[in-house]
């Protein structure tokens, strides 16, 4: 280290070291850090904000149809993620008397999520009726390969009609 231009005693850059010593400058250093903190933590957060008002691809509601008791409802939803990306059709339920539960981030409602496809909605011609307030039946006209299909949410059961 002798050969190093700021070394002296064995010591690299020794007005560093002064520095921090200094009082002015150790309130400035430490100023500085503490701003660069709150800044980095202010960013974060409109960062946040700003992806949960505005997420990357979020639900629309095509319809809903709610039960003979009216306790649960069932909703056709359509989300696209960009435009590359297919159309995804799925159907969630819920009970009435509660809202509509979307990802933070994501703006997707996944909860209670009974059927999906891909493709979207006014091509799969999907309906929804209530058979009775524990049956719901979902009918498809032009459905291929839907990727989610339970059979049961809850205490409903489901059933699937389709047609090609």
């Amino acid at each position: 280290m002798a050969d190093h231009p700021g070394a002296r005693n064995g010591k690299i850059l020794p007005a560093i070291e002064m520095a921090i010593r200094d009082p002015f400058a150790r309130k400035m250093v430490l100023g500085g850090l503490a701003f660069a903190f709150v800044l980095l933590v202010m960013i974060s957060v409109f960062t946040m904000i700003y992806f949960h008002v505005h997420p990357t691809c979020s639900d629309e509601i095509v319809s809903e149809s709610i039960s003979p008791t009216r306790q649960f409802t069932a909703t056709i939803m359509q989300r696209r993620c960009g435009e590359e990306a297919p159309f995804v059709t799925h159907i969630n339920l819920r009970s009435t008397d509660h809202s509509i539960q979307y990802g933070f981030f994501s703006g997707k409602a996944e909860q209670g999520e009974i059927f999906s496809i891909e493709q979207d909605a006014q091509s799969s011609r999907l309906a929804l009726t209530w058979s009775s307030s524990s049956q719901l039946t979902i009918r498809c006209h032009h459905c291929k390969n839907p990727g989610t299909r339970h059979e049961r949410w809850e205490n409903v059961m489901v059933r699937y009609e389709s047609s090609e």
